[in-house]
């Protein structure tokens, strides 16, 4: 889901950051010591909370509810225009989304462009998640509305 990316870019960010990385996933070889793997998280609020920033730039994702479960923790995020959950990120406010997941030199660029516009600030999230919205934004995409 792009963490070969995310490692990547942090490399060549530097090591002042940790990246935490939560969920089953193979180990990577090659990893800078920067890098904590936890494993499956059963509660991962505290590490919502603990974090200041959410990296996830998917190569193919249809909607990432991690992305979703990060802004309404108040966790802003980066990530790829390849998760359709980029379409809830207002570039700047909430979050950054990067075109292309494997230009670990725009990643890296846009990790801190967000961390030296914005520090380790919360951010706001209203979202409308409603069925009614949802229909009608079903109903737009049948009927080709813009």
């Amino acid at each position: 889901k792009g963490l070969r990316y995310v490692i990547d870019a942090l490399s060549v960010i530097g090591n002042n950051y940790i990246l935490v990385v939560a969920g089953k996933v193979e180990r990577v070889k090659r990893c800078p010591p920067n890098v904590r793997f936890l494993g499956p998280v059963s509660e991962p609020g505290a590490l919502y909370a603990a974090a200041d920033l959410m990296v996830f730039p998917p190569i193919y994702e249809p909607s990432s509810n991690v992305v979703y479960e990060s802004l309404a923790a108040g966790l802003p995020v980066i990530t790829s225009a390849e998760n359709g959950a980029h379409e809830i990120i207002t570039e700047g406010e909430n979050g950054i989304t990067v075109l292309n997941p494997s230009d670990v030199e725009k990643l890296a660029t846009a990790i801190l462009q967000w961390r030296s516009s914005n520090g380790d600030r919360r951010v706001d999230f209203d979202y409308d998640a409603s069925m009614r919205r949802n229909i009608n934004e079903t109903l737009k995409v049948i009927n080709m509305e813009h």
